[in-house]
């Protein structure tokens, strides 16, 4: 378990002694350090004479990194980002959490499909919760892979303990990073965002950028 409860109870005793109230909390994952973040965004100077709000964010705390998030941390072995909405009594909307999933391309990566297989095979379980793939490239290279998500908690519990791999999407993922790592080989700056459709990427309606670098002109 990433969060342990003495983890939960110094970030609490930090939102207590600043007086924030939170509207957002982000959870990040670092998988090379194996550590977990917690920033909260708010309005500070706020002094709440109701324990139950702080009650609340401790215990949907827990239930988070119990139910769903350290499982599925366990099973990707990558690093995620996780945005919540906090509301006004303490509580999560966990019905629209955003997850975005980073997947790392170092130097010594040359076999992006070899290196990428496992994790798409594991993410396909979860297909029909992720919305759309970033394609970022930079020197001539494909650097990340980032999986947007938006998941309802209840729902994607279900899916880690039922849902099954789908051949059909990481197949298709595989076919789309090919694409992307040659096109990212032509140009110094690439960046592509395909939405997923019924579990599968459509790259002919993806969104691009385009960058150009510029020496700097030198004067007689």
């Amino acid at each position: 378990m990433f969060l342990q409860e003495i983890n939960i109870n110094d970030y609490i005793d930090q939102l207590k002694e600043r007086s924030i109230v939170v509207e957002i909390l982000e959870l990040k994952f670092n998988a090379k350090e194996n550590k977990m973040f917690i920033e909260s965004y708010g309005q500070p100077g706020i002094k709440l004479s109701e324990e139950d709000y702080y009650d609340n964010i401790k215990d949907y705390l827990e239930y988070t990194s119990l139910s769903w998030l350290t499982p599925f941390i366990q099973k990707i072995k990558k690093g995620i980002t996780v945005e919540i909405q906090v509301q006004q009594d303490g509580t999560f909307e966990d019905s629209n959490i955003h997850l975005a999933l980073n997947i790392e391309l170092g130097d010594k990566v040359k076999d992006v499909a070899a290196y990428t297989f496992r994790t798409f095979e594991v993410l396909s379980q979860y297909q029909k919760f992720v919305d759309s793939v970033e394609f970022k490239g930079n020197q001539n290279k494909l650097r990340n892979i980032v999986f947007n998500i938006s998941l309802n908690a209840k729902d994607f519990v279900k899916t880690l303990q039922k849902g099954k791999q789908n051949v059909g999407s990481w197949e298709n993922w595989l076919t789309i990073t090919d694409i992307a790592t040659k096109k990212s080989m032509e140009q110094y700056k690439f960046y592509s965002k395909v939405p997923m459709v019924n579990g599968k990427l459509v790259w002919n309606v993806r969104k691009e950028k385009v960058a150009t670098v510029f020496k700097g002109v030198k004067h007689r």
